[in-house]
């Protein structure tokens, strides 16, 4: 899998980038929810339409940023899936046709784990590892903001 996953290099840094855009500015949204009520108790309606916006844009950019991160790691899980598709494609046309006379290697039976183990391979390359990724800059960025207030 290493292998696989040195071929990837561009676009899970591309991936990490898109992830660490995405979850700052979605750590960003509830501090300007708290900045646009601060303004409008202090009945500054003006500051809380321009903080508002802003936090608009925010959203905006993080509902691109996580767009782009999901559609990245599926793009790369793909590929991923394809070329050990197709490796073990290239190793099973070599195999002597001994092999698959055996009943446990018939060849739709053979194909059809094949294919049922490169899919979970690929679920996992595409959502559960960017879920994972999120998370876990989530818990750092939630643990650091509340370090930050108690100081």
């Amino acid at each position: 899998m290493k292998s696989y996953l040195k071929n990837e290099k561009c676009a899970m840094l591309w991936g990490i980038v898109f992830l660490l855009g995405g979850s700052v500015s979605d750590f960003m949204a509830p501090i300007f929810i708290g900045w646009a009520i601060d303004y409008m108790n202090e009945e500054k309606f003006y500051e809380a339409r321009i903080i508002t916006i802003y936090m608009f844009l925010v959203v905006v950019f993080t509902g691109i940023m996580a767009g782009l991160r999901a559609r990245l790691f599926n793009v790369m899980s793909d590929r991923i899936a394809r070329d050990l598709r197709n490796e073990i494609f290239a190793k099973i046309l070599i195999c002597d046709t001994e092999f698959f006379d055996k009943k446990e290697n018939m060849t739709g039976a053979l194909l059809s784990r094949i294919n049922a183990d490169v899919e979970v391979i690929q679920n996992v390359l595409g959502t559960n590892v960017s879920m994972t990724l999120r998370g876990t800059t989530l818990i750092v960025a939630i643990m650091a903001r509340m370090l930050v207030i108690n100081l």
